[in-house]
């Protein structure tokens, strides 16, 4: 069924405004996705010649609105659209059918291709390409924020088991799945060089590199934020209930740091609640946590720390790491995947090996003994931001691409 409220936005809209169908997961629990979603927004809210509806594909496998397989009881309700609010927007997500099995995700959806043929343009701003599996004979275009690869790898393990070889069969499934959406996309775009080459590689397809903008608020500071004879502070943001993000490894970190630097503060912030019994591990050492914090505090979180800490396992492309940058703090990062497209290793920032806690312990006490013989960098990544990750350049390469 259609919603009564985003039909009736939708038929007030101009008459010569583009109507533009944005479809997505949920943006309450997405990262880059959203990050990508937002700046597709803020490049147009003062454009009268563009109007977006976005539309969200459940991601939760038990989501109340989704039909479950294993839950007789929403065999009664069935699947469920429903409206929720997010950024100032209305936001139609809609349930899936036998949602434990991701496959049955991406097959569930096909049932709006009717209501999305209404309008001008239709783009799918999508982690897997799969979610657009189902609209062959739909023109629409394709904008990938993930890497594909890395993020659908179980862990390495000698042992078989029935739950590995149905991860693996489902990921063999998913994968030509997201080969069969790539194809039948009209534009495609996605976020980093590599899955650009697999794309090309897999498909013989060009995809446009479009790497996504600044859109916090701008920083206050003149001065670096590093300052001898203070407490130094070392920020980590991230979604840390994920666990490639590795909360664990960051908190690792900062306690073999306060064997060097007893004052030294850490401030975890993630938009997701922390492991409970991680945090409890790590009760006796101080730590400062922000769950969800607003644009402006984060803004604020940022201007006043002195390093930023990102111990990842895989990043799509890395948003945290150009608000920091923006801030002039100092960045450490693991050499995750997007880490290495916008960090220049002991120019703009410091790349270190994935999981090495020794590394970037041995990293920032070099950055907290001799912190002006740092200050190039902390500089030369704010200029980074500036010149490659405006908004602008965003604005700029989406509309190009796209032919807005």
């Amino acid at each position: 069924m259609k919603n009564d409220r985003l039909e009736t936005i939708y038929s007030s809209l101009p008459e010569k405004a583009e109507k533009i169908a944005i479809v997505t997961h949920d943006l309450r629990e997405s990262g880059g996705v959203a990050a990508v979603v937002s700046q597709i927004l803020l490049t147009s809210q003062y454009e009268k010649k563009r109007k977006f509806v976005i539309y969200s594909l459940s991601t939760k496998r038990l989501d109340p609105i989704n039909l479950q397989a294993l839950r007789p009881k929403t065999w009664i309700k069935s699947i469920r659209e429903v409206v929720y609010r997010w950024n100032g927007h209305d936001v139609n997500h809609i349930g899936a059918i036998f949602s434990e099995f991701e496959v049955f995700r991406y097959l569930s959806f096909g049932r709006i291709k009717t209501r999305l043929k209404t309008y001008d343009k239709v783009i799918f701003v999508v982690g897997i390409a799969a979610w657009a599996f189902m609209f062959k004979g739909l023109r629409y275009d394709l904008y990938i924020a993930s890497r594909v690869l890395e993020e659908r790898q179980s862990p390495k393990s000698k042992t078989i088991s029935a739950k590995k070889i149905y991860n693996k069969l489902n990921n063999v499934i998913v994968q030509k799945m997201e080969l069969h959406a790539i194809r039948n996309a009209n534009v495609l775009a996605v976020m980093n060089q590599k899955m650009s080459r697999w794309i090309n590689e897999k498909t013989h397809v060009n995809a446009k590199i479009i790497y996504p903008g600044m859109c916090l608020p701008n920083t206050t500071l003149n001065e670096l934020p590093l300052t001898i004879g203070q407490n130094f502070k070392v920020i980590s943001v991230a979604r840390y209930n994920d666990p490639r993000k590795r909360a664990d490894l960051v908190l690792q970190v900062y306690a073999k740091l306060r064997n060097f630097w007893p004052d030294i503060e850490l401030t975890l912030v993630s938009m997701f609640p922390i492991d409970s019994e991680l945090l409890k591990k790590y009760e006796e050492i101080s730590t400062q946590v922000h769950i969800n914090a607003s644009k402006e505090d984060l803004r604020y979180l940022y201007d006043n720390s002195d390093i930023f800490l990102l111990m990842s396992d895989e990043e799509g492309f890395g948003m945290v790491l150009i608000e920091a940058m923006q801030s002039k703090s100092i960045v450490v990062s693991t050499m995750s995947g997007g880490p290495q497209e916008i960090i220049t290793d002991g120019v703009d920032g410091i790349l270190i090996p994935l999981g090495d806690v020794a590394a970037a312990v041995n990293k920032i006490n070099k950055i907290l003994e001799k912190p002006h013989k740092f200050a190039s960098i902390a500089n030369a990544a704010s200029k980074t931001v500036n010149q490659k990750f405006s908004l602008d350049s965003f604005n700029k390469n989406l509309t190009w691409t796209f032919k807005w």
